[in-house]
């Protein structure tokens, strides 16, 4: 959406200038009310619609499956208040909150993953593979030992972790989008040094404690409710502006530092506030689910695309990370008799997918 001057817009044709409107790109339209004009482009919303299509499908699958098959209309008369108490159980109070949690986690993930991507220009810039995700569980481990509460009490450890780590990368890899694979030598190897530092202090847990640490930190949505996921709810629904303002940022940012200040923008600045945010989205997914790898990666990729080549997509791209993560969690639901935790899921589609982008990106991008 933009805004465009009626003054400007109304005088151009009597100074034989041509149309603000023809220089939108292709398929857009404009809409005016009032003294206000908008801008939307048709392919970008038949193709959110169509995620959102295919997410609502990807939901009601998921009430239905699990080691308790319900049929539509069985899953339809428990959120009616009909039907079997035992029904209602399982939809509205079990796998109706376990959903919710689980777009929120992947919304979040896809949101990250776009930004950061988008930052670095390298598709393979994601927050697991820069040790986002070790750096906001060795905080939440920290905080545990500190006596801050449970696993599930410690999210604003997991913000602080995430975003040391960021920054950590940021500084060690010198300028994002201009060192390339250099980016992710650096994010590989604090990825390994914060699991081994992880692992470490783990070992100091109570029994139990590092049971539940453990179970987590494989990335599962199991017992998870509506309390649980609020924080991160709100977190998204505060940040996803956020994100696509800057995302319209990096899209000049795509020119170059150089032609980006020349436009006004302040590349510095920008980039501080993409990995503030970067951190803060990867800190609340994790604290609800866990670490779960390749979501933020194979959304904004699916994303990219869907869109144009001088977009950066981060509402597709966080409409896709729900999907993912909802597909995931179905799947380990019924991939077996005992329920694979949704993070295994995550990475079993994820390593095809990685290969895949690995051996098939255009050959221009692969010094990226």
């Amino acid at each position: 959406m933009s805004r465009m001057s009626p003054s400007v817009e109304q005088a151009a044709p009597s100074l034989g200038l041509p149309d603000a409107a023809s220089f939108l790109p292709a398929g857009s339209r404009v809409v005016r009310i009032g003294p206000v004009s908008m801008t939307f482009n048709l392919h970008d919303l038949a193709t959110a619609l169509l995620i959102l299509l295919v997410i609502l499908l990807a939901v009601c699958a998921s009430l239905m499956l699990g080691s308790t098959r319900l049929s539509l209309a069985q899953v339809w008369q428990a959120m009616l208040g009909e039907g079997s108490p035992a029904h209602q159980l399982l939809t509205m109070q079990i796998r109706l909150p376990r959903i919710a949690a689980g777009l929120v986690v992947g919304g979040c993930l896809g949101a990250a993953g776009c930004l950061l991507q988008g930052l670095a220009r390298n598709r393979l810039a994601t927050p697991d593979i820069l040790g986002v995700h070790q750096g906001a569980t060795l905080a939440v481990v920290i905080a545990m030992l500190a006596g801050a509460g449970g696993v599930l009490d410690s999210w604003w450890a997991a913000i602080i972790g995430a975003s040391a780590t960021l920054l950590g990368v940021l500084a060690f890899s010198g300028r994002f989008g201009s060192n390339g694979y250099r980016i992710l030598v650096i994010g590989l190897g604090l990825t390994y040094l914060l699991r081994a530092m992880t692992e470490v202090l783990v070992t100091y847990l109570p029994l139990h404690e590092a049971s539940a640490m453990y179970t987590w930190s494989i990335g599962t949505l199991l017992g998870r409710d509506y309390a649980i996921a609020a924080p991160a709810f709100f977190g998204l629904c505060l940040l996803l502006p956020v994100s696509v303002a800057l995302a319209r940022q990096l899209t000049l940012l795509q020119f170059g530092e150089d032609t980006a200040a020349s436009l006004g923008l302040n590349p510095e600045r920008l980039k501080i506030a993409v990995v503030l945010t970067v951190a803060v989205l990867t800190a609340l997914s994790v604290t609800v689910s866990g670490p779960i790898n390749f979501i933020a990666l194979m959304a904004p990729v699916t994303a990219s695309f869907l869109a144009r080549p001088d977009q950066t997509p981060v509402l597709r791209s966080t409409l896709l990370g729900a999907l993912f993560v909802i597909v995931a969690d179905t799947i380990g639901r019924i991939y077996s008799d005992v329920e694979t935790p949704m993070g295994v899921i995550a990475t079993m589609m994820g390593g095809p997918f990685l290969l895949a982008v690995i051996l098939f990106q255009p050959q221009s991008r692969q010094g990226n």
